[in-house]
């Protein structure tokens, strides 16, 4: 194995890192506040593709060890140990909550997870040990259960699981292109409710909502004006019927590059 080299002469470098548990190429604290700094690879990168990539194959993989995790966190519950129980609760909302499990945070961050829940989101009880759940020690109980089973994969898991519940729900044979469109906007709906961030959702939805079912009354009376005019042996509108919706109706440029590895790995058949 090769030798971590020594910082470059002549400069101010701290060290030479090797260290492949992390995502960022370079980092420094900057001069001003002391805060720490990063260099990072664009999200389009092939490494960021290979990164998330592998949650969601993690995810897929999740469906095999699911029951035996919730029958052991219920069962948990009742246990004598406190800190068995605590670990339960906390596995608990990973899955029921989509809560992450928490990292350190500056103190006007209003963002509240698993290991970082403040006095204000809980009620106390007498009978307390003293100890304190912490994310390494959450993920290391997770990743006991299954490799590379994390906060971020259950979480993945559980939300594209109900999305692909809601699309089975929503999506009817023979639909058309806007009413394709609803149905996914409503699966995505729920996946924002299950991530409790209800309120933004229902409000950038409800318009667009609107706009869609607009498009498809203008649809079904296009297609019931050329059900008059063309006379053939196939029922005119069932080629539109059967296209596919195009990518570009659901992601901007953007979400398609930071995507492209679902993209090319998604066929017309795939489910999750």
């Amino acid at each position: 194995e090769a030798q971590v080299p020594s910082p470059p002469p002549g400069h101010t470098w701290k060290e030479v890192r090797h260290d492949n548990t992390v995502s960022w190429l370079a980092r420094w604290s900057e001069n001003i506040l002391g805060s720490i700094k990063s260099i990072v690879l664009d999200r389009s990168s092939d490494l960021k593709d290979n990164k998330d990539w592998q949650k969601y194959e993690t995810a897929r993989k999740l469906k095999d060890h699911v029951n035996r995790i919730r029958d052991e966190y219920i069962r948990d519950f009742k246990t004598k140990d406190m800190l068995i129980r605590q670990r339960a609760v906390a596995v608990y909302f990973i899955d029921k909550l989509a809560l992450r499990t928490g990292n350190e945070k500056d103190e006007d961050a209003d963002t509240v997870d698993c290991c970082s829940l403040r006095v204000k989101h809980i009620s106390l009880h007498e009978e307390n040990d003293g100890k304190r759940y912490v994310p390494s020690i959450l993920n290391k109980y997770l990743n006991d259960h299954m490799e590379g089973l994390t906060a971020p994969v259950f979480r993945a898991y559980n939300e594209s699981k109900t999305l692909q519940e809601q699309l089975d729900i929503y999506t009817k044979k023979n639909m058309i292109v806007p009413e394709k469109i609803l149905a996914y906007n409503r699966a995505n709906r729920a996946v924002g409710i299950l991530r409790n961030h209800q309120q933004s959702v229902l409000q950038d939805i409800s318009g667009s909502m609107d706009n869609l079912k607009s498009k498809i009354n203008a649809k079904v009376a296009q297609i019931n004006k050329m059900e008059k005019e063309v006379k053939t042996e196939i029922e005119s509108g069932k080629q539109c019927k059967r296209c596919d919706v195009p990518i570009e109706k659901i992601y901007n440029k953007s979400q398609r590059d930071k995507f492209r590895w679902a993209i090319e790995i998604a066929g017309p058949d795939y489910v999750f």
